[in-house]
């Protein structure tokens, strides 16, 4: 029964995807969020340059969608990202944070 049910579990799951009509392609500038009971909640924002020409210092962000997802699906994305990270590093080389460049170069942010 055990190399049954292991059998199974080696089959890849065959499902058709279509997209939605309503789907749309958006570039994550910023992203925040949280826990609830039984579930996570995420923000994907969109910063919303300013065209019109007026000196507005202040940046505005745009939501662009909010994702609710069950800590199941939350660690298998976890390990799904750090899987295509460790890819990314191997053809392009290390990515650095904000941060780590910050402190690799301290002068970079006193010259902007």
């Amino acid at each position: 029964m055990v190399d049954a049910t292991i059998k199974q579990l080696e089959n890849p799951l065959k499902v058709k995807t279509i997209r939605s009509e309503e789907f749309r392609e958006v570039t994550q500038d910023r992203i925040f969020g949280g826990i609830r009971e039984g579930y996570f909640i995420y923000t994907i924002q969109n910063e919303k340059f300013n065209t019109s020409g007026e000196d507005d210092k202040e940046p505005v962000f745009i939501d662009e969608v909010q994702v609710k997802i069950s800590p199941q699906q939350l660690v298998k994305t976890h390990e799904l990202f750090g899987t295509l990270i460790v890819q990314y590093e191997k053809l392009f080389g290390e990515i650095k944070t904000l941060e780590k460049m910050a402190s690799d170069s301290p002068d970079l942010l006193k010259e902007s």
